[in-house]
């Protein structure tokens, strides 16, 4: 089936879903334009796995800490509900499954880009996340494992993943990763940028729908295959204008904006982040995962 409007969208914001109730709460002026700096930083692609590193994710913890941190996570899970520190078949087998995951997670922040990898994986790779612990558990045993201190003391702390604690580290630097996007999609050289792709695609017989950056529009009747062939034009004409790495200089910019006007508590989290990962490796060791 052809995808969604709404599930496109979700995989352009991959990054943010959930936390947009928080924008203006951490925006200086919702609603105001300031100044817009030259280009002082440069975000990191790499095609081989459709990534876009931006300068304050150094201050979270890498997709490979993430894997490990639910990895561990589902140690304590598979522990709390069979009642044993001793590791079963099944839960050796899932936390191995989550340590052996692709770090392929394709990023779409600033619309389809790297032709090569989506003809290779499309959209939604099937690769992507494999829930910690058993599956089929009474909800109330659940909810209490995942209660406890231990458990709740390896939390995310990236620019990809949000806590439940609205106040928590991980939310903070997520604020400030919102901040930096819509400052970003903002932008009137982004834009710009965004006006002469549109004209791209428009030129090989596709529409543009949405706001913001706009996107190939796809008709709910076309076959995926039809929908995949959309998706490439967008995102070759992406790659010929170099899109997504002059927009993610400029997302890197108003993030080091950022950075160095919060560089005292960034280093805090960072902090947390680095012990989250260092409990989470001693769990994995301590269970000859590792």
């Amino acid at each position: 089936m052809p995808f969604s409007h709404e599930k496109r969208l979700l995989f352009r914001l991959t990054l943010w879903v959930g936390m947009t109730a928080l924008m203006c709460a951490t925006l200086t002026a919702c609603g105001s334009k300031a100044e817009e700096p030259s280009i002082s930083a440069h975000a990191v692609l790499d095609p081989a796995l459709g990534s876009i590193t931006l300068p304050l994710a150094e201050y979270g913890m890498s997709l490979r800490e993430e894997y490990m941190v639910t990895a561990a996570q589902a140690v304590l899970l598979w522990r709390c509900v069979e009642g044993t520190d001793a590791l079963s078949a099944p839960a050796v087998a899932n936390a191995k499954a989550i340590l052996s995951s692709s770090l392929i997670r394709p990023q779409w922040l600033y619309g389809y880009w790297d032709a090569p990898l989506l003809a290779s994986h499309g959209v939604d790779p099937k690769i992507d996340w494999i829930p910690p612990g058993p599956m089929g558990v009474d909800p109330d045993l659940a909810l209490a494992c995942r209660a406890t201190d231990e458990f709740k003391g390896i939390g995310f702390v990236t620019t990809s993943w949000a806590d439940t604690d609205p106040a928590s580290a991980a939310n903070q630097l997520i604020r400030y990763s919102m901040e930096a996007y819509l400052s970003t999609l903002s932008d009137s050289r982004v834009l710009a940028l965004s006006d002469t792709r549109k004209a791209c695609v428009e030129a090989q017989g596709y529409l543009i729908e949405g706001d913001d950056l706009g996107e190939v529009y796809i008709d709910p009747s076309w076959s995926e295959e039809q929908t995949m062939s959309a998706f490439l034009v967008a995102a070759v004409c992406s790659d010929e204008l170099d899109f997504t790495q002059q927009a993610g200089d400029i997302n890197a910019t108003y993030e080091q904006q950022i950075i160095d006007a919060h560089q005292a508590e960034l280093v805090a989290i960072k902090q947390i982040a680095d012990e989250r990962v260092a409990t989470a490796t001693r769990i994995l060791q301590d269970a000859g995962l590792m």
